[in-house]
């Protein structure tokens, strides 16, 4: 077959004056000034084809005609030559690599608070899972429940362990867990009270479901682990729309969605089936980028690849720490903005009609997951079902306020040297507990403002433009370190600091909805209704002080705290981070030598 190429989107390219430009190629290595005319005709060839399919393209894209479309083969064909066409064989061959250490996974962690059934059914169903495919599955439950819940939660597991003698269960309460820091503290040296906050829930948080997920991946150090909320069931389904293959991608979103009416929704429970989910996930988890590209064949997708990607992709050591199935129900979702960058199928699904669009916003009721298995340097995170290589350096979820899994996207791709996400695709089912405020009509200035992990997203996407560390446990600790100096700056320099990050971004946002409403010609009325308050909503945000204070802050601290306390958060977390590297290590030499963290179910044993 004839050879692909493209020109690479990341490749260096100025103006060199004299009617030419320097490029340089950081895959192949080549540096070559060339005349600006012909810099266009290989800026255009941003997708992987034949030199003659390129050739076609650029004689009709810029008018050349038929005629030159022999010499357009000679010149692509000489800047493939010289480096400047990078073809998609020398894209894989960067995937090679050495093999990673196969494993299964050993533990089933579920983090609940205040939800007895919930945890029952979702336990159960996993321990179903476990016994009907030979596993031997630990299931560990992170309880931050109040005291009033705790037997209930506990009287859920002991019936469990009832119908499956065999299976192992162990629970960690608060006490249990603020016991477990000490220890900690003992083994590492690192101070109790900053080990405490990463662990447990803080009495002035509403939510602490990320200490609750730390506590999970401390206990479980050093082995694989599948973490699953406890509002979720051990119940899968394919992709509807899936296809065989693998895609290697450097977008943050590679999913698809589905959105239900009310009739697919009451269907939806007849196309699950009981599947070893942990197999799904082991497709993957714990493999080298090499391994996974042999298992399909030597070939993968790289049209969405970056030299970035490649970059952490090719050292021996890269492998897939974290895997993702994707979302059968309900989304999670808190807010109710609009859908704002959709287009195709996609959009045609959402906006089908006016009742069905006021259902997908109040319901939420989807089918959210990527066609083809995906393999990022960081992509969404669906923290309700997510797999995680303890043996490798995985960072930590913010200890409190919510979006936790929406902020360890960035945390990944920033302070994560040398791991890489896989997004598997299977949806698992996801109930989703407790209503959740979300009106037909859009709340577009409460739509527009910022949460916690937005900022902290903003402030790592700043710090990642200009990260070289490799080492694992350096970057992460440098990270940790610039987060925890942010903190120290004068509030007003730290709060102008995030203004300048935040006007980019929104402005961003209003240009995508913008070009939206042009590509649609402001139709339906009813989608293009929503889209121009939400708009109007980000507009008055760039002059607005109050915007880049961060709207869950404001409800738990208050408008006169939430200022220095949302910069105080910023700091605590860089602290955790500092810190990560070697209280991860010391919890993993613990878990060897003092065996599970919690109480045994079953047995009055409590291991510390």
């Amino acid at each position: 077959m004839a050879e692909l190429y493209r020109f690479n989107q990341q490749i260096f390219a100025v103006p060199a004056g004299d009617g030419s430009d320097l490029i340089h190629c950081d895959i192949t290595g080549a540096t070559k000034i060339v005349p600006s005319h012909e810099s266009r005709f290989l800026k255009s060839c941003v997708k992987f084809a034949t030199i003659d399919e390129h050739a076609l393209r650029i004689c009709e894209e810029f008018a050349l005609g038929a005629m030159h479309v022999q010499s357009i083969v000679l010149l692509l064909n000489k800047y493939a030559e010289a480096g400047l066409l990078v073809p998609k064989s020398l894209l894989l061959e960067k995937c090679k690599g050495g093999d990673g250490t196969p494993a299964r996974i050993e533990y089933l962690c579920i983090p609940t608070f205040n939800r007895p059934q919930y945890l029952h059914d979702c336990a159960l169903s996993y321990a179903e899972c476990a016994r009907e495919f030979g596993r031997k599955i630990v299931i560990v439950v992170a309880d931050q429940s109040n005291a009033e819940n705790l037997p209930d939660n506990i009287a859920a597991l002991e019936s469990i362990k009832q119908e499956f003698p065999d299976q192992e269960i162990r629970h960690i309460d608060q006490n249990a867990a603020r016991a477990y820091a000490i220890c900690l503290a003992k083994e590492s040296g690192i101070a109790q009270s900053l080990i405490e906050y990463s662990i447990t829930k803080q009495s002035n948080s509403a939510f602490g479901g990320g200490a609750n997920r730390n506590l999970l991946l401390l206990a479980t150090a050093g082995a694989m682990s599948l973490q699953a909320d406890d509002d979720g069931l051990c119940r899968v389904m394919q992709n509807p729309e899936s296809s065989p293959g693998l895609i290697l991608s450097a977008k943050v979103d590679p999913v698809d969605y589905w959105y239900l009416t009310a009739e697919e929704t009451a269907q939806m429970e007849e196309t699950f089936m009981l599947h070893d989910i942990f197999a799904l996930h082991e497709q993957f988890l714990g493999k080298t980028l090499a391994q996974c590209v042999r298992e399909n064949g030597g070939d993968a997708d790289v049209e969405n690849s970056t030299v970035g990607f490649l970059r952490r992709a090719n050292p021996i050591d890269q492998r897939i720490v974290v895997s993702n199935v994707g979302v059968a129900g309900e989304s999670g979702r808190r807010g109710n903005a609009p859908y704002i960058v959709i287009e195709g199928e996609k959009r045609e699904r959402l906006t089908k009609s006016h009742e069905h669009y006021r259902h997908v916003q109040v319901n939420q009721q989807m089918f959210c997951g990527a066609r083809t298995a995906t393999i990022s340097q960081g992509c969404i995170c669906f923290g309700f079902n997510l797999a995680l290589d303890g043996r490798y350096l995985v960072p930590p979820f913010i200890p409190i306020m919510r979006g936790e899994d929406s902020a360890f996207t960035p945390i990944f791709r920033t302070g994560v040297s040398g791991g890489l996400m896989a997004v598997v695709p299977w949806l698992a089912r996801h109930r989703g507990a407790g209503k959740k405020h979300r009106p037909q009509d859009i709340e577009p200035e409460d739509a527009s403002r910022l949460v916690f992990s937005d900022v902290l997203g903003l402030l790592l996407q700043n710090y990642h433009m200009r990260s070289f560390a490799q080492d694992p446990s350096f970057r992460m600790a440098a990270l940790g370190r610039t987060l925890s100096d942010l903190g120290h700056l004068p509030l007003e320099d730290f709060r102008e600091m995030l203004a300048k990050l935040w006007w980019p971004a929104a402005s961003h946002q209003i240009r995508l909805l913008d070009k939206s409403l042009k590509q649609y010609s402001h139709k339906p009325d009813f989608w293009a209704t929503d889209i121009k308050a939400y708009r109007h909503a980000l507009q008055e945000s760039l002059t607005n002080p109050r915007s880049i204070i961060a709207k869950d802050v404001i409800a738990a601290f208050g408008d006169d705290e939430a200022p220095a306390k949302q910069q105080e958060l910023v700091h605590e977390f860089g602290e955790i981070l500092k810190i990560w590297p070697q209280l991860k290590k010391s919890a993993a030499e613990l878990r060897m030598r003092q065996g599970e963290c919690g109480r045994r179910i079953g047995n009055s044993q409590t291991v510390k």
